[in-house]
């Protein structure tokens, strides 16, 4: 789920850029691909949001904080049956 977040505050802006001009469908399409190609390669970021891409991060953190915290109190009780 971080990843998805993470991947969604990177891509938003360049999103809503290609948008303003091309339909979805034709974003997608092979039909116009030389004018949607030009189109982006005129594309300079404007804005990034920081909220979005750090809340993907906390998810990081407490996926692995989770993950870590878990495997530790799963050997302690290894630990103690031997």
């Amino acid at each position: 789920m971080g990843s998805v977040i993470t991947m969604i505050a990177y891509m938003e802006d360049y999103s809503r850029y290609m948008l303003e001009r091309f339909s979805l469908s034709e974003w997608l399409s092979l039909s116009r691909q030389q004018e949607i190609m030009e189109h982006a390669a005129q594309y300079t970021p404007l804005t990034f949001d920081w909220i979005l891409f750090l809340a993907g991060t906390l998810v990081f953190i407490v996926a692995i904080g989770s993950f870590t915290f878990r495997t530790s109190l799963s050997s302690k009780r290894t630990n103690k049956k031997h």
